[in-house]
C-alpha cells in the first residue's frame, strides 16, 4: 500500500460494522481513509443458545457478554417432570451436579460402575455354608444393609458317632443345644459287652439285677476252691458256716506218723481226740517196746510177784533207818 502525503486534514471514516466478527480472517482492507486513534469497532452481541447434548463449534459471528446465561440449567418447580427416566444408567453416561463446596459450579460426574448405583430395596440373601457366588443382581446393597444367617436345629448326640464337619448349609446359634437321648439301662448280665445302643445313661441310673440270694451260702471246707455257677449275688451281711466233724478215732495213737489227712471238714478249736487207754501188762523179766497203740493211764498199775531174792538191798550210809530210801534193783 502506498500513502501519498498531502498537506491538510487526512480523510477518516467510521470502521465497518463487520470489522470484528467471530470467524473473520485478518486482512489489510481496501479503504483509502484512515481511522482516528480513539475509534471504536462495533461488536455485535448475540443471544446464547440453549445447552445441548454434544459439543459444537457453532456458526454465529456474534459475541456474548461476559455475564451471559445459557438456558437449560435454570431450575424451577417440577421442571424435570417431563424428563424420560433411565432406570439403569450406562457406563458412558454423565451426570451434572452443582458443587455446593465450589459456589454451585456445575460439574460432571462419571458413572464408573453403572450397575452399582441403583440401591436395592430387597433384603440381601442369607449367609449360609454354601459356596460363595458373585451373584447376578444389578442393584447395589445399601451401606447399612444386614444379612440374615440361616440356622437350624442341631443334630442329636449319639454314642458311637464319629466326628464330621457335616453337609448342612445352615449354621448353629451360639446358645444352641444338642439333644442327648437317655436310654433305660439293661439288666446286669453275666458277661461284659460294649453294647449297640446309641443312647446315654443318666448319672443316677440304676441297673436292674437279680435280688440277693436268700439261700445260705455254701459251707467253708477244705475242698478245692470253685467260682460257682449261681447267678445270684450274696447279701452284704451273709455268713458262711464251716463244716466240722469229730476227730476220727485212732487219731492219737502210739506209733502214728503226722499226716495232713484227706477230710474236707475242719476241727473246732475246742475239739478233743479220743485217746484209747490200754491195761498195763504184767511185769516181765526184760525190757520190750511193745506193740500196743494204746496209752497207759498215769495211775496205772502193773500186776506181778515181788521176789526179794531177786533184788539187792543197798543201805545208804551203812545204816537202815525208818523211812530210809531203799533202791530195789533186779539182780
Amino acid at each position: 500500500m502506498s500513502i501519498i502525503a498531502r498537506f491538510g486534514t487526512p480523510d477518516t471514516a467510521v470502521p465497518p460494522a463487520t470489522a470484528v466478527q467471530v470467524g473473520n480472517a485478518a486482512t489489510e482492507g481496501m479503504a483509502t481513509s484512515l481511522s482516528r486513534s480513539d475509534h471504536q469497532h462495533a461488536v455485535t452481541r448475540g443471544t446464547p443458545v440453549d445447552i445441548g447434548v454434544t459439543n459444537a463449534e457453532g456458526t454465529s459471528k456474534t459475541f456474548v457478554s461476559s455475564d451471559h446465561v445459557h438456558a437449560g440449567l435454570t431450575r424451577g418447580p417440577n421442571d424435570y417432570a417431563g424428563f424420560t427416566a433411565k432406570t439403569i444408567p450406562g457406563a458412558a453416561d454423565l451426570i451434572l451436579v452443582e458443587d455446593s463446596e465450589a459456589a454451585g459450579v456445575k460439574k460432571q460426574v462419571t458413572l464408573k460402575n453403572a450397575t452399582s448405583v441403583i440401591l436395592s430395596g430387597v433384603h440381601p440373601v442369607d449367609i449360609t455354608r454354601s459356596a460363595a457366588q458373585e451373584g447376578s443382581a444389578v442393584e447395589a446393597s445399601r451401606q447399612d444393609h444386614k444379612h440374615d444367617i440361616s440356622t437350624a436345629v442341631p443334630l442329636a448326640i449319639q454314642v458311637g458317632n464319629t466326628a464330621a464337619e457335616g453337609t448342612a448349609a445352615s449354621l448353629a446359634r451360639s446358645d444352641h443345644q444338642h439333644a442327648v437321648a437317655a436310654g433305660t439301662p439293661v439288666s446286669i448280665g453275666s458277661a461284659n459287652l460294649e453294647g449297640t445302643a446309641t443312647t446315654f445313661a443318666r448319672a443316677d441310673h440304676v441297673h436292674a439285677g437279680p435280688l440277693p440270694s436268700s439261700t445260705a451260702p455254701v459251707n467253708v471246707t477244705k475242698a478245692i476252691a470253685a467260682a460257682g455257677i449261681s447267678s445270684r449275688a450274696s447279701r452284704q451281711d451273709h455268713k458262711h458256716d464251716v463244716a466240722t466233724e469229730a476227730p476220727v478215732a485212732g487219731a492219737v495213737q502210739i506209733g502214728n506218723t503226722a499226716t495232713e489227712g484227706s477230710a474236707i471238714s475242719l476241727a473246732r478249736s475246742d475239739h478233743q481226740h479220743a485217746v484209747t487207754g490200754g491195761a498195763p501188762v504184767t511185769i516181765g523179766v526184760s525190757n520190750i517196746e511193745g506193740m500196743a497203740v494204746t496209752f497207759a493211764r498215769s495211775d496205772h498199775i502193773h500186776a506181778g510177784a515181788f521176789n526179794i531174792n531177786n533184788c539187792i538191798l543197798s543201805v545208804i550210809g551203812g545204816l537202815v533207818y525208818d523211812n530210809a530210801e531203799i533202791v530195789v534193783m533186779k539182780a
